[in-house]
């Protein structure tokens, strides 16, 4: 079924110039694979030296060229610019179970580049980003490079990713497919939980 974006309304689309940045928000930097991130990172930079890592959510890893650690914000404001500056999101976990975060830099029109498992559920693969193999950080290296490398290819992506969130991965829409079988277990009357009823359906 999925979940929604956690916005009460959805950013506006970025207007202004993307920078080469990655940005990875996340907790649990092992769990999420960020020391593989690190790896192909440097990768990225040995070929693009003006390439940026930003790293929030965290206080790993150790800073280094290229490599900027922002720890956990709680100003969303400066969280949003960060979303709308960055060329590419990358969250390369060993487990995830489901991934709100990738929905949350899709909504921002964020490239993602993820491993499989439950976040290749949210990000299609060449659609609305890369889904690379977990533990593999010269595959992921080209991903990052391919999508910093081409901006009018990440930006075709970024505005799928975009509509994505928009059409299927709003709290509306994730109720509008739970719709029917809640009607059934309810035995409610069709239309008793319809779109814009997520706050009924949470209340339930």
């Amino acid at each position: 079924m999925g979940v929604g974006a956690s916005f009460d309304v959805l950013p506006d689309p970025p207007d202004g110039p993307r920078e080469p940045t990655v940005l990875y928000v996340g907790s649990d930097w092992r769990r999420k694979g960020g020391d593989v991130l690190v790896d192909a990172f440097r990768r990225v930079r040995s070929e693009r030296p003006d390439a940026r890592l930003q790293i929030v959510g965290t206080e790993e890893p150790a800073a280094e060229d290229g490599v900027e650690v922002l720890g956990f914000l709680r100003d969303r404001d400066r969280l949003a610019d960060l979303y709308a500056r960055a060329s590419v999101f990358c969250l390369p976990s060993r487990f995830e179970p489901y991934g709100l975060v990738a929905v949350e830099a899709m909504a921002h029109e964020l490239p993602c580049v993820v491993t499989p498992g439950a976040l290749a559920e949210v990000v299609l693969d060449g659609e609305t980003g890369i889904v690379v193999p977990q533990e593999d950080p010269v595959a992921l290296a080209g991903a990052l490079s391919r999508l910093l490398d081409d901006p009018p290819y990440a930006r075709r992506l970024g505005v799928d990713a975009r509509s994505r969130v928009e059409e299927q991965l709003t709290w509306d829409a994730v109720v509008e497919r739970m719709t029917p079988g809640l009607e059934r277990v309810a035995g409610a009357r069709p239309g008793r939980f319809r779109r814009g009823s997520a706050e009924r359906v949470a209340s339930s």
